[in-house]
């Protein structure tokens, strides 16, 4: 694969966008207590391109969501763009998610009985943005991730990488400054996970967006600026590559 050139190049600003102290989760199962991670922190800068790795079952997925504010760590906070997200109100944090963070889930997500269009407008509507607005920049988005002609097609009707096109065309509709991909090639065979992967780098480019993806492949891994590791519950962070 060829390097992606650091995202960081577009920014000036050194101020972390998204920071993470001392984050603990655990799980009850039955009696039993699962700790899932142990006292992780991180900080993101603005357009970095970051992986995260780990085995099945490392916590990746719940480090994600905890970062992402769709869940809530049993110690430590979250910061993003400046706000602690544990001293808002939950229509804040709500507010922070929608227009702040673009999550992209392996499984696309996408609701089944709107179309591909209705999908990708859904977080600019709940930002009450004006229809027409809303409507000219899914459909450049749509374009953009090669769906111009699948535009009224609903989820059941498209591919698995047709739909997590519509996936990550919805993620970045509002502008947001973070997105949050959980292994979004996972559910794709290799050469359309290939095809995800370089359009997701691209759009995240020229959009300005920060980029933080969990994924299993080295090869990926490789291009981020950063690596970040999860095991036994820690964290732990791989050396810049040294071609960039």
């Amino acid at each position: 694969m060829n390097k992606t050139p650091s995202f960081q190049d577009s920014f000036n600003d050194s101020a972390p966008l998204l920071k993470a102290v001392a984050l603990c989760k655990s799980f009850h199962i039955g009696t039993r207590r699962l700790e899932i991670l142990r006292d992780i922190s991180l900080e993101i800068k603005r357009g970095e391109f970051i992986a995260l790795q780990g085995a099945s079952g490392a916590g990746k997925s719940t480090l994600l969501n905890l970062l992402a504010g769709l869940d809530l760590p049993d110690n430590g906070f979250v910061q993003i763009d400046g706000i602690r997200t544990d001293k808002i109100s939950n229509s804040e944090l709500s507010d922070i998610r929608n227009l702040k963070i673009g999550f992209i889930f392996q499984s696309y997500h996408l609701l089944p009985d709107f179309d591909a269009l209705e999908n990708v407008s859904i977080p600019a509507r709940i930002a009450r943005r004006p229809a027409f607005e809303t409507r000219r920049r899914a459909i450049q988005l749509l374009e953009q991730v090669g769906l111009k002609d699948r535009m009224t097609h609903r989820p059941s009707e498209l591919s698995g990488g047709e739909q997590q096109r519509v996936a990550i065309a919805r993620a970045l509709i509002n502008n947001p400054p973070l997105i949050i991909a959980d292994e979004p090639t996972g559910n794709l065979d290799s050469l359309t996970g290939g095809e995800i992967l370089e359009l997701l780098l691209r759009l995240c480019h020229q959009e300005q967006s920060t980029l933080l993806m969990a994924t299993h492949d080295p090869l990926i891994a490789n291009r981020a600026d950063r690596s970040l590791h999860i095991a036994d519950g820690k964290l732990d962070e791989s050396p810049l590559c040294p071609s960039k």
